[in-house]
């Protein structure tokens, strides 16, 4: 906290005085307040808190606003302060479901039960949660730290007694994993994991290791692990009773009981009788939010509006500190404050009494009789600021997931083509053991694939839910079709060359630089830029600067910011006197832009308009001739607007947005369009990064894959299927005046489940969409849900992709565990899309009808965050569609054949050869791939690694590495992880060492046996070099420095051989010192 809040936090303690309110609680056991408006209640609460010794507990009647108390005071306070969020786990389920809810529970009891936690916030839900004796608790709990002495094998059984789960590996919250003397620890609380080393029973050291790594991070001091809350037996107890005597603040407590009430019978031990009985005995502060009573008015009033342009705050905040009062503006970053010195210009113009300073304030808040206002950056931006609690809770990540292989998988072998894994086997091969990758083909042929040659396998990816053919082993199907898909992604590759070229030499118009009025609109931007947002609006407008045609894609998910790049490019256009028209596939995304585009641009005088078939004959015929004259300077519209009767005065910039979904006959007259006009294409589905910079310099594009620094997480939850539950979030999410979708993917049943709500929830307007209405009939109750004429649509997976509804920030899902992925990666995307919290219910059947396999799947799929598996994995399957998408929908047929990561290489090296060609230059070779063979045994032993799969996992990456500092750092890694490398996991990495070193002088294979080494160079290394004086000379060079004799192979392939003498110390270090001194004369 910076000084400046420091004094700030003092001047409001001076108002307010907390020690004198503190005294007054514990001599009337009550304080009744009011006048706690914004963030002057969790600056309050926490002069209370600092003003005594005791622990409190803060309870609230929404779950939602205890979390923005939470995070204020986690801001001003650090860890001492911590939320309970309210929800019971499944009592029969054997996994935690909700590792982020459950996580933040965990921390807050660890925190109250070792005495560091002096506020515990809560809502409704938290305070009527069930819990054990905290004194039985406590002593079920582990302590861990080093030096302490503890039975190794009795400790393993007390943490599964504790419901952790042991796994090979460790990757989320609640699971162990035992390596030999190594145990590692994820703790429920979420935080990072620990890596325990144990000389016998004693602990020699703790480190802390990244579960996306599996490294070592750091040192780790201590560690208390509380037991899983599904082994918590006797649950008689509430979050008061953690609190050791300590203090309660509540606000609205009568709201709080009514939901008690609503819940529990009058003999249960959380009855709102007990539960009151309770609070009565312990000194309580009471915050009235509403109505009258003989309590103490701390003085808190809400702010009065500011208006929208930066002359209109200026103006207001001037007119305040005319009249003696001081205006305080907080800003969440130090980035916001300088957004904020530089919007109010009170760097030329300062205002005296105004404050600008950093700090944790969320909404602002006058007080009168200090004349003091307070407002925070989002207020003086417009919009609401966003937490970041989130990003403390570090949830498990899949590390395997994408790339790891089990006994059934599909692979792709290079040269083999698509088989199915069935597992490592160890085959013998001339006296020495060798483990192998074991791939079945058709017929139930089998190949087995060493595994210093992993390189040449790897997993299938491609659209969720495809199931690959098998090739035909020794067959000529598989090279046929990688030739046909080489040929079709040459024939793209050309054409992207072609039309780049084409335009580069068309001139176009050339836009203005930036003016103050572009800085002003940039501003009052309502959220903090991402760098890939940024990167790709400096490179749009570079490009409608210069005076060739801008013709630029920009790809990123729904929700990324790909619109507001749009908003500046055409507010760029219009200051420039030109027209812009925004083309959208439908009339819903018609509306959706034509509201963001006139809310962003309500402070300019720009006239926008909106043409589809949905506006009257009449409207079309002004809105063509507004065009046609110039009165209208940004047109949004569907393909209406590529009629003929549609022409525009001066058209400046097109932007277009999900192009693939336009017709034939709509891209004919696109062409005609965009022929001299600056073009703007917007794309929802991502392409990988990799394809992205292959495809730099014959095809201008931005991408933007990093989601909003301060979007607000959405709270998902899985659970069993639940009316209670059901009419509880469409109450909750209509009583806000928000909307809900509901998804049920069975056309067959929708209506009956639309009966179901309408019992539930008598009130609510429902409406029904599916595939099988008429398209006119559908798009009219998706436009009249966008205009806020129903509270619940309840849907098929219609709602999936597209969707810009702000007010719409429930979803609930039926049958979740029947869904993909990404399917539920994209439906969640249609909710939190506005500054309100946005809830997601994913219901399944009960949990104990399903499987355990089944359960950590839905787990998976609630750790559908940016930075979970799950969103790995469902990004993966967009880039997918994102690469048929940007290559033409006939390329979808080659990736399905060949797998995504094959068929992106071979992009990669077609668009490099057409480059070469074009540029007509000559280049060396590059890197050849080289194979090794040596006499050792090279293998990871089951004994040091029994998991299979992490076997797998380290042999593919010894076999990629292409550096010898990889190599090193894998060393590094197998020691942190397994303990210390065993002489066969040292030659592996000996040969891969040997690889890279072979790759960089141009030969092809190595063969090494106790003795002797042959080296076999590649054809294209001499091609290139063999017929050269340089390439005689190098030989002769080699001949005469040589330590050893050396002669040629005769043969097909160009090789030589080198007999080792006896006294040369070990071959392998021998031939390493070789190559190493021939690198200097070949490397390439």
């Amino acid at each position: 906290m910076s000084s400046e809040f420091t004094e700030f936090s003092k001047k409001i303690d001076s108002l307010i005085k907390p020690g004198r309110l503190f005294k007054r609680l514990f001599e009337n056991n009550e304080l009744p307040l009011k006048g706690l408006t914004g963030s002057l209640k969790a600056l309050t609460l926490k002069g209370l808190v600092e003003s005594g010794s005791k622990t409190w507990v803060a309870v609230l009647p929404d779950e939602e606003e205890a979390e923005i108390l939470s995070e204020e005071l986690t801001g001003l306070m650090g860890e001492s302060a911590a939320l309970f969020p309210g929800g019971d786990e499944e009592a029969d389920s054997p996994v935690v479901i909700n590792p982020r809810r459950s996580g933040l529970q965990m921390r807050a009891i660890r925190g109250l039960l070792e005495g560091r936690c002096r506020v515990v916030v809560t809502g409704s839900r938290g305070f009527f949660h069930r819990f054990p004796d905290p004194r039985v608790l406590k002593s079920q709990c582990i302590d861990l730290r080093p030096g302490i002495e503890t039975p190794f094998t009795r400790l393993v059984e007390r943490l599964v007694t504790a419901g952790y789960s042991r796994e090979s590996m460790v990757e989320r919250p609640g699971e162990i994993s035992v390596r030999g003397g190594i145990l590692d620890i994820f703790p429920y609380t979420g935080e990072n994991p620990h890596r325990i080393e144990f000389m016998g029973d004693r602990v020699e050291s703790m480190r802390l290791f990244d579960v996306q790594t599996q490294r070592s991070i750091g040192s780790g001091k201590e560690l208390m692990l509380i037991p899983a809350p599904m082994t918590w037996q006797q649950r008689e107890h509430t979050i008061l009773d953690y609190s050791d005597r300590g203090c309660v603040f509540i606000e609205d407590p009568e709201r709080i009981l009514e939901y008690g009430r609503k819940r529990y019978p009058a003999k249960d031990a959380l009855s709102p009788e007990i539960m009151e009985s309770k609070l009565n005995r312990i000194p309580k502060a009471i915050h009235h939010t509403l109505g009258s009573g003989d309590w103490i008015d701390i003085g808190g009033r809400s702010c009065s509006p500011l208006g929208r342009t930066a002359g209109e705050i200026r103006e207001k905040i001037c007119s305040m500190t005319d009249t003696g009062q001081s205006v305080t503006v907080v800003c969440a970053s130090h980035e916001n404050v300088r957004r904020v010195r530089r919007f109010l210009e009170v760097e030329e113009e300062p205002i005296s009494g105004l404050s600008i300073l950093r700090g944790p304030i969320r909404k602002g808040f006058r007080i009168e009789s200090g004349s003091l206002t307070v407002y925070s950056d989002s207020e003086i931006f417009g919009r609401k600021t966003r937490s970041h609690r989130d990003t403390q809770f570090k949830e498990g990540i899949i590390l395997r997931e994408l790339s790891a292989l089990r006994q059934g998988d599909y692979v792709v072998h290079i040269d083999h083509g698509v088989g199915r894994y069935q597992g490592l086997q160890k085959i013998r091969v001339q006296g020495l053991d060798r483990e192998c990758l074991a791939v079945e083909y058709q017929e139930g042929d089998k190949l087995y694939v060493p595994v210093e040659k992993m390189e040449r396998v790897q997993k299938y990816n491609s659209r969720e839910g495809h199931v690959p053919a098998l090739n035909r082993l020794g067959g000529t199907a598989w090279e046929q079709q990688k030739k046909k898909t080489k040929t079709a992604i040459q024939t793209v590759a050309r054409e992207l060359v072609d039309l780049y070229s084409t335009r580069q030499i068309i001139k176009g118009y050339a836009f203005s630089p930036d003016s103050a009025w572009h800085r002003d609109l940039e501003s009052v931007f309502p959220h903090e830029e991402t760098v890939d947002q940024t990167r790709a609006m400096i490179e749009v407008k570079r490009d409608m600067e210069r005076t060739r045609p801008m013709d630029r894609l920009i790809c990123g998910d729904v929700g990324f910011g790909k619109t507001e790049v749009a908003v500046r490019a055409a507010f760029k256009a219009v200051a420039d006197s030109k027209q812009v028209a925004v083309l959208v596939p439908t009339t819903i995304l018609a509306q959706q832009h034509g509201y963001t585009f006139r809310e962003r641009l309500s402070r300019f005088p720009v006239h926008i308009e909106m043409l589809s078939r949905f506006r009257s004959r009449s409207e079309q015929k002004e809105v063509i001739e507004g065009l046609a004259s110039g009165a209208i300077d940004v047109v949004i519209g569907t393909h209406r607007l590529l009629s003929k009767d549609v022409q525009f005065k001066d058209l400046g910039l097109l932007i277009i947005d999900e192009e693939q979904r336009f017709g034939v006959r709509h891209k004919e007259r696109l062409k005609s369009l965009r022929e001299n006009v600056d073009v703007l294409t917007l794309s929802a589905t991502p392409i990988p990064r990799t394809l992205h910079l292959s495809l730099m310099g014959i095809r201008d594009m931005s991408v933007i894959n990093t989601p909003p620094k301060e979007r607000l997480p959405i709270h998902t939850e899985v659970m069993p299927f639940n009316e209670e539950v059901i009419a509880e979030a469409l109450e909750r999410e209509i009583e806000r005046g928000g909307q809900v979708f509901f998804v049920h993917n069975r056309i067959r049943s929708i209506y009956g489940v639309s009966r179901m709500i309408r019992r539930l929830v008598p009130g609510a307007r429902l409406a029904v969409a599916h595939g099988r209405m008429d398209e006119k009939e559908l798009e009219h109750v998706m436009l009249e849900f966008g205009d806020k004429k129903y509270d619940c649509l309840v849907s098929t997976l219609i709602i999936g992709s597209g969707l810009d509804m702000p007010n719409v920030n429930t979803l609930i899902v039926h049958r979740a565990d029947q869904l993909g992925l990404s399917q539920l990666y994209q439906l969640r995307g249609r909710v939190g899309r506005s500054d309100r919290r946005a809830y997601a219910y994913l219901l399944t059947p009960p949990f104990h009808l399903l499987t355990r396999e089944a359960l950590k799947r839905l787990r998976t799929i609630e750790e559908l965050t940016e930075l979970g598996s799950g969103f790995q994995i469902a990004m993966r399957d967009l880039e997918i569609r994102g690469t048929g998408n940007l290559l033409g929908y006939r390329q979808s047929g080659h990736i399905d054949a060949l797998g995504f990561d094959l068929y992106t290489r071979m992009v990669e090296e077609a668009v490099r050869e057409i480059r070469l060609e074009n540029e007509e230059v000559e280049t060396a070779p590059v890197p050849v791939d080289c194979s090794v063979q040596v006499n050792f045994t090279a293998l990871l032993p089951e004994s040091y690694i029994l998991d299979e799969s992490q076997r797998v996992n380290l042999y593919r990456r010894f076999a990629a590495a292409n550096e010898t500092e990889k190599i090193d750092g894998l060393l590094r890694e197998l020691r942190d992880r397994f303990g210390p490398v065993p002489p066969e996991a040292r030659m592996l990495a000996e040969i891969a060492r040997l690889k890279i070193q072979g790759s960089r002088t141009g030969i092809k294979r190595i063969v090494v046996d106790s003795r002797r080494i042959k080296l076999f160079f590649h054809e294209t290394w001499v091609d290139s070099f063999a017929s050269s004086e340089l390439f005689s000379r190098h030989i002769r060079t080699l001949l005469d420095s040589s330590p050893v004799p050396l002669r040629f192979l005769r043969g097909d392939v160009f090789g030589i051989q080198l007999d080792v003498p006896e006294d040369s110390g070990e071959v392998v270090d021998f031939t390493k010192n070789l190559l190493h001194r021939w690198s200097q004369l070949f490397t390439f």
